[in-house]
């Protein structure tokens, strides 16, 4: 081990941590104890590559925590603890993420520092000017997808092979997440996972009756969707999929929406969000022609830009969104050739 990771592990220790052991071993010994036992802070590290990542978080059963965790994160290797009561948790918590940062290291609380985050680079989405004449435009980016992140290609690489594996998974999905973000999002190329993300297989978070719909695809710009694939698990006699457009309100001229509607057979429908820059409408269909139809339409990808642009103009992304980020998803749709 590295002088880092024993300088860190010292510090611990001086707080009453155990030493760091195998992750496995550690939760064995946990497993020994009563749940009531298990309550307390714990930190789990991560050699990537030669990069050392610390996560340090909070439980009040810190072995099934563990058991959560290593859903997403298969390469925690070591682990340690801190046994605390269950009121004292969220205060050490942010003591120990305090004292881990003060020692310079990676933690995966936090967002990853980029050294391609230059804001020379994104002040244009700020200002009047480029970021309007880009909505006006019929553009479409031919930039040669470059980002590369071997933390998040190794924690979403068996989530990207199941949501493959899907009944309902077409190749067609990766032409039309590609020509999506190359359309519909502002200096895309740039801004990935700064200010926009994306994620496969994750609950939709759907009201009832629709609570078990699954998000098959969906894109995120600060905080709300603007783009998702929901995937069908409530109506037996409906479509499979749906495709969700979240547009800016105002770009669209009654006219025009009634035309999309009857034109694409959809139905304009009230925004999931209230703080967007702007109000929203949102319009499903389920067929995936008509979805490639709706990103070919000048009007509608106009009033899609507007209100992603609006959306970046609020803030970066949020921390836990940029840490879901699916880049093996990413990368397989972004360097595939444009189409529609």
């Amino acid at each position: 081990m590295d002088e880092s990771f024993r300088r860190v592990e010292s510090a611990l220790v001086s707080h009453n941590f155990s030493s760091f052991a195998d992750s496995w071993t550690l939760m064995d010994e946990l497993g020994k104890k009563k749940p009531i036992e298990r309550s307390g802070i714990y930190v789990h590290v991560a050699f990537v590559g030669d990069e050392t990542w610390y996560y340090v978080g909070l439980s009040k059963d810190v072995k099934k925590r563990f058991m959560q965790h290593i859903k997403n994160h298969t390469d925690f290797t070591k682990s340690c603890w801190l046994p605390a009561p269950e009121s004292e948790l969220v205060k050490l918590e942010i003591k120990f993420m305090t004292v881990l940062q003060e020692q310079g290291v990676l933690l995966r609380n936090t967002l990853k520092p980029r050294v391609a985050f230059r804001w020379r680079d994104l002040k244009p989405i700020f200002e009047d000017g480029e970021a309007e004449s880009w909505c006006d435009s019929d553009s479409i980016s031919t930039e040669l997808y470059t980002s590369d992140d071997y933390e998040l290609e190794t924690n979403y690489t068996k989530r990207y092979l199941n949501f493959k594996n899907n009944k309902d998974y077409d190749d067609r999905l990766l032409d039309f997440l590609n020509l999506y973000v190359r359309k519909c999002i502002f200096l895309h190329h740039k801004t990935e996972q700064i200010f926009w993300n994306i994620t496969c297989l994750n609950p939709g978070g759907y009201v009832e009756p629709f609570e078990k719909n699954l998000a098959l695809i969906r894109v995120n710009i600060h905080m709300p969707e603007t783009m998702t694939v929901i995937q069908n698990h409530t109506l037996i006699d409906e479509p499979s999929l749906a495709f969700n457009f979240h547009v800016a309100k105002d770009i669209l001229p009654t006219d025009s929406i009634q035309r999309i509607e009857k034109q694409f057979k959809t139905e304009a429908r009230r925004g999931n969000y209230t703080r967007t820059g702007g109000e929203q409408i949102q319009f499903a269909v389920f067929d995936i022609k008509h979805a490639f139809g709706l990103l070919q339409d000048r009007e509608f990808v106009r009033a899609i830009k507007y209100g992603n642009l609006r959306l970046m103009r609020m803030g970066l992304l949020a921390r836990r969104l940029s840490q879901s980020h699916c880049m093996p998803l990413a990368k397989d749709a972004l360097t595939r050739p444009i189409s529609g």
